[in-house]
């Protein structure tokens, strides 16, 4: 039974938790799961972990029946047939073009300074933003203030509803 219902969009859900998350990812835009690989950020652990496994690990499961390229996820499968095959340009939900493509991977951008800015952090494995406290790097700065707030202000906004335990990162909280 799904009553626990969006009130911003009106998905209803069977769990309260699982409502929260979408809230969270979906209207908020709250990224609290980062790779730690090349600081990515995702709304939930089964997305970076399939982020994780097609772009780290390099599983490339899903293939393209016309061309043989293989891709790690569904979407960028079907976003390689739109572009490629059908010739369909992305476009994002403002109806803005995503045409600065990276020749890496295959992501699309719709503008090119965040094309440079992946390219940086994600490719090239560019730091600049260090911890003066521990010397941790991190490739954006928003990733470096989460870390200050976290590890060295001990700073803990995520409250388990079940126990009243706080953390510093929300993956920590672990929801069941």
């Amino acid at each position: 039974m799904k009553n626990h219902e969006c009130l911003e969009c009106g998905k209803s859900f069977g769990k309260k938790w699982i409502l929260m998350r979408h809230i969270d990812g979906v209207h908020l835009k709250i990224k609290d799961y980062m790779c730690e690989e090349c600081e990515k950020s995702f709304f939930d652990k089964k997305s970076l972990n399939e982020h994780s496994a097609a772009v780290h690990v390099k599983i490339k499961d899903q293939k393209c029946k016309e061309c043989g390229k293989s891709f790690g996820k569904k979407e960028n499968l079907m976003r390689h047939i739109d572009t490629v095959h059908l010739k369909i340009k992305e476009r994002t939900f403002h109806k803005e073009m995503k045409d600065h493509k990276c020749e890496e991977c295959g992501m699309f951008f719709g503008l090119n300074s965040n094309l440079m800015k992946h390219i940086d952090v994600v490719h090239l494995k560019l730091r600049a933003h260090e911890c003066k406290e521990c010397g941790k790097s991190f490739g954006q700065k928003y990733h470096l203030m989460k870390h200050i707030d976290a590890v060295h202000l001990k700073l803990k906004e995520y409250k388990c509803e079940e126990c009243g335990k706080s953390f510093g990162h929300k993956i920590n909280l672990k929801l069941e």
